[in-house]
């Protein structure tokens, strides 16, 4: 049965709201340009027998030339696609507008939910679906979420939890208990839990709201099991302390980030 997949990319060409350096010393705008092609090329190695992919980018009124590179790059792939400014401002809106825009607009039955400096793999989509399908009917047909990065926190001793390494179609995979604002999830999960999701559009105004407090609740509390890669499928570009072991970012950037889409 051919399976809809609706990827929701939140954009935004402002600072960096966290605190630290980003790992690559480049201009916002050319970092978003560079993990949108690598999410679409992504995107475009899909198995196309297998699922029909939609791209959603709800952007946070970046600056004019960002917005016009995100023109020019959708406007050179196969894969559906659509560009939109957000009402609000800000990242808590910016997840407001992701989540109610995902549970308003039947886009698919698995939603990809994916933040503007993730440097994907091309083959991170695929394996992404693939594992969410075969730990899902491992496990009786079982929730399952993925987030694609193998998260340096999962090996610090301060936040490190016992989690089952388990073998995947192409790779190992762990389970796992935290993500940032992107994860794969099945829209009816996401329906089930939209509530958890929704706490995020407080994100940055309220201090209790983080995602221990809301979207973490989901694979703690309700009983989506949640996977991540090993090694990872995709890097956060935030600061130094995001990169996965044994992962070279300048190399991933050369080779997923850097190519413009022909």
């Amino acid at each position: 049965v051919m399976k809809r997949v609706h990827v929701i990319l939140r954009t935004h060409s402002g600072p960096n709201v966290h605190a630290g350096e980003r790992i690559l010393k480049i201009p916002k705008r050319e970092l978003i340009w560079g993990c949108l092609r690598s999410l679409v090329y992504s995107m475009e190695s899909v198995d196309a027998s297998k699922y029909t992919m939609r791209l959603t980018v709800l952007d946070d009124h970046s600056e004019e030339v960002c917005v016009q590179g995100i023109a020019r790059i959708l406007s050179r792939t196969s894969i559906s696609s659509e560009f939109k400014t957000i009402s609000g401002r800000g990242v808590g809106a910016a997840f407001g507008a992701a989540y109610t825009y995902a549970r308003d607009t039947d886009g698919g039955e698995i939603i990809y939910f994916v933040e503007d400096d993730y440097l994907h793999s091309t083959s991170a989509l695929s394996e992404m679906l693939e594992a969410q399908e075969v730990f899902s009917k491992n496990l009786g047909e079982r929730e399952v979420a993925i987030f694609p990065v193998d998260y340096p926190d999962n090996y610090d001793p301060r936040w490190m939890k016992p989690s089952y390494l388990v073998m995947g179609p192409h790779r190992h995979w762990h389970t796992d208990f935290s993500t940032t604002g992107t994860f794969l999830i099945s829209r009816k999960a996401f329906l089930q839990n939209f509530d958890l999701c929704m706490g995020m559009s407080r994100y940055m105004m309220d201090e209790g709201v983080s995602e221990a407090t809301t979207v973490n609740r989901i694979w703690q509390e309700r009983g989506v099991q949640l996977f991540s890669p090993v090694p990872t499928l995709a890097i956060h570009m935030q600061t130094a302390e995001c990169i996965p072991p044994f992962t070279s970012v300048e190399e991933w950037w050369t080779q997923y980030g850097s190519k413009e889409i022909s």
